[in-house]
């Protein structure tokens, strides 16, 4: 008798474990995701699932592991987000989705007015110097002893720095300290496009691949064929160029990104034609359409 009482308690005791055990790692090992992004009907893709979020925060209730979240909206770039879940915990990931340019007709036509001064650098031949002149005054700043008539100079937007081009050759010049570093080429630059915080200026070669090159000598191929005579660059960094494909009537705007090195086309037209990039004061960005004469405007 005392034999079966034990034995019927070994069993019910496996049983119990077992059942805490399944329990532990299979509907306890859980955790929660609080998904975040100020805006409501949304989607939330864990690999293949799709998670519909009618209202923010969304919750998800996950197994333990790590996961990408992609959140989806119309009208928005969506973005993925590694997260952690942990057993009985709620791990917070908020989310910022960048809304999906659009062209509109502009009811004006675009005008940049410089906000500085005069301000023109040239090299004088005579006593291999370069030069800058404001207003009647005009300073020397240093010498190039192997440079050409035909150098040309570009100001970064610090006023600060100058970018020299005479050939292959480049010259940052920084116009305070009064000294210039050399860069030679493997190729005639052109086209160039300074950074919005003067750190570095992007060049084209003959056939539009892209090249960074900082003041501190450091040259980068960027592998990508990107006329900067059809690109400007915008209040958050990005390049914003636009490309024609005649064959197909197809137009597309698209944003660079040169610190890494990402391409994203952002509108895509058919059977409207650009020829001309330009900004305003504000920053905002215009397309010239040459068929209908009309300028629109890049709304974010």
């Amino acid at each position: 008798m005392k034999t079966r009482s034990k034995n019927i308690f070994i069993f019910v005791l496996i049983i119990t474990l077992s059942g805490a055990v399944y329990a532990w790692f299979y509907p306890l090992n859980k955790g929660k995701i609080s998904i975040t992004l100020g805006m409501t009907d949304y989607l939330a893709y864990v690999g293949d699932q799709v998670n519909s979020c009618p209202s923010d925060p969304c919750l998800l209730s996950l197994k333990t592991g790590s996961y990408f979240i992609k959140v989806q909206k119309d009208r928005f770039f969506p973005e993925t987000k590694s997260v952690v879940v942990t057993r009985f915990q709620t791990s917070l990931l908020a989310f910022n989705l960048k809304k999906i340019p659009s062209l509109i007709p502009s009811p004006v036509v675009p005008s940049y007015k410089e906000t500085v001064g005069p301000k023109s650098a040239y090299w004088d031949s005579v006593d291999q110097r370069v030069k800058v002149k404001e207003g009647e005054i005009t300073k020397v700043i240093t010498l190039i002893t192997d440079a050409s008539d035909s150098i040309n100079f570009v100001w970064a937007p610090n006023q600060s720095l100058l970018l020299g081009i005479d050939g292959k050759n480049l010259y940052f010049i920084d116009t305070a300290k009064a000294s210039r570093k050399k860069v030679i080429l493997g190729f005639a630059p052109t086209s160039p496009l300074w950074s919005n915080t003067s750190d570095f200026v992007l060049v084209n070669d003959a056939k539009s691949n892209l090249t960074k090159i900082t003041p501190d000598q450091k040259i980068t191929p960027l592998n990508i064929q990107l006329n900067l005579g059809n690109a400007l660059i915008s209040q958050d960094g990005k390049i914003i160029y636009y490309t024609v494909d005649s064959q197909q009537n197809k137009t597309a705007i698209k944003s660079f990104n040169p610190d890494d090195a990402t391409d994203t086309e952002i509108v895509t037209k058919y059977n409207f034609p650009i020829s001309k990039i330009t900004q305003d004061i504000n920053r905002t960005i215009y397309f010239y359409n040459p068929t209908e004469e009309n300028w629109y405007q890049l709304e974010a």
